[in-house]
Parts: structure tokens; C-alpha cells; sequence
């Protein structure tokens, strides 16, 4: 083979390498887009659930309609004022003593951290028990953070805690230890889904073609239950740990079991 062939290969080898790592990325962004479709559907699902009970619900408790009181025919006569009989003797009545002001009432601001509440998930038989820990993110019982796969714009903790047990790989859930719902940012939420360090890794290859992850943080060092029985895990509330810079809600992993035993579980 002379020089000019040898070029020739590189160059179609170096093609051929492009075109299937371009080929590999549209799989990974439609798989994503997938997912995103699949997780709207499902808030689709619900908001029509939730409106046929309402809609249930009046109709068997119907609104009554408002009725007026009966208007008497009779005519009244209206009483005649009495005279007054010294006009020197009334008093002024008095000038208020402040300036009124014309501020508006406030109004309390609230946002999705005030909104996270305990959850279950069940996927494949076994049921997931959420519950809300900590106003700080998780940590393990020497005070360790987890590794953790991210999801940009989340609009509601509920849909957080759906997309970190019925989304992700199977394989993952039995390293799955809890949530760090990121509330802080007014234009997005961000959900984080906790695992014991080394899982990612592990499941690198099929973590990358779910792609149901935006980014993935793989430093964290945490194993165990969320809490655990250490030091830190008792006294997590006592300022030993390094201040948040984001307004942050632990959820743990409470207890996973099995629900339905005719069920294999994922």
C-alpha cells in the first residue's frame, strides 16, 4: 500500500468515525426527547384525572344556589328625626390622628420548596417510600454527598420523585438512596437523584443511551443510607456541615418493598 492509499483509508476511517458518533448523539437527544414527551403525557394524564374528580365530586355535592330573602310588600313608613334640641352642644367630630397610607398589602411569596411533601413511587412491583429529611442536601452517615444524575426544569417535586424511580435504568434503583430537590432558582428547578458513589460509572453505558439525565456529578463519595447511624447523621442540624449556596430539600429513601410478588422486580 503506497503513501497515497494509506491517506485514503485514514480519511474514510475518519469519516466513517464522525458519522457514527453524530449518529450516536441524535440517538442519545431523541431518546431524551422521549422521555421529556413521556413525562408530559403522564402530567397530561393526571391533570384530566384530577379534573374528572372534581368534576365527580360537584356533582354529587352540588353548590346550592344563592336565594334572596322575600321582599315585603307592606310599606314602611320611615321615622321621623328627631329635633335637636341645642345645635351649640354637638361636638366636631374629631380629625383622624394619622394620615392614611395607600400601601399595598404584601403578599406572602411562596415557592416549590413550600410545596415537597413525602411520596411513593412503585415500578416493576416494588414501591419507593420518599420522605422529606432535611432543608440541606443529603448526606450519608459520615456526612459524605452522593453522586448524583441531574434534570433541568422540573416543574414540581412530585414530578422529581416520578422521573428518578420510573425513568432511569433499572439497574440503578437498587443504588438509589434518595433526592436533592434544588428550589432556589425562580425560572427553573432542578432535581438531583441520588446514588451510592461508583454507580454511574458502573452503568455508564446504559445511563448514556436512557439519556434521561441532563448531567451527571459523579464526585460525590456517599454510601448508605441517607442519615445513616454516624456521628454527622445525628447531628446534621447543628451547623458541623458547610453552608448551602442553593436552597436545597433532602428527600430520603425510606424503605423500598415489594407490593406485588407476581411481579419480577427490574
Amino acid at each position: 500500500m503506497n503513501l497515497s492509499q494509506l491517506v485514503l483509508t485514514l480519511l474514510l476511517a475518519a469519516a466513517a468515525t464522525t458519522s457514527i458518533v453524530n449518529a450516536t448523539k441524535q440517538q442519545v437527544q431523541d431518546v431524551k426527547l422521549l422521555k421529556r414527551n413521556k413525562r408530559q403525557q403522564r402530567k397530561l394524564r393526571n391533570h384530566q384525572q384530577k379534573m374528572r374528580k372534581l368534576t365527580r365530586a360537584m356533582s354529587i355535592n352540588p353548590i346550592p344556589p344563592e336565594t334572596s330573602s322575600p321582599v315585603s310588600n307592606i310599606k314602611t313608613s320611615e321615622p321621623t328625626p328627631s329635633p335637636v334640641s341645642n345645635i351649640d352642644t354637638l361636638e366636631p367630630t374629631p380629625s383622624p390622628t394619622e394620615d392614611p397610607t395607600n400601601e399595598p398589602t404584601e403578599v406572602p411569596t411562596t415557592n416549590a420548596c413550600d410545596d415537597i411533601g413525602n411520596a411513593k413511587e412503585t415500578r416493576s412491583g416494588v414501591q419507593y417510600d420518599l420522605r422529606v429529611f432535611d432543608d440541606k442536601s443529603c448526606r450519608d452517615g459520615s456526612g459524605q454527598r452522593y453522586e448524583y444524575g441531574e434534570i433541568d426544569n422540573i416543574d414540581n417535586f412530585d414530578d422529581c420523585a416520578e422521573t428518578c424511580v420510573q425513568d432511569v435504568p433499572s439497574a440503578l434503583l437498587s443504588h438509589f438512596r434518595g433526592i436533592d430537590f434544588v428550589c432556589e432558582n425562580k425560572d427553573r428547578d432542578s432535581c438531583r437523584c441520588l446514588y451510592d458513589a461508583g454507580t454511574l460509572e458502573n452503568n455508564a453505558r446504559s445511563v448514556a443511551s436512557d439519556g434521561v439525565f441532563d448531567s451527571t456529578n459523579t464526585d460525590g463519595t456517599g454510601k448508605g443510607s441517607v442519615g445513616g447511624n454516624g456521628f454527622f447523621g445525628r447531628f446534621r442540624r447543628v451547623g458541623l456541615l458547610e453552608a448551602e449556596d442553593q436552597e436545597v430539600v433532602c428527600v430520603k429513601l425510606e424503605s423500598s418493598r415489594l407490593v406485588d410478588v407476581d411481579v419480577a422486580v427490574a
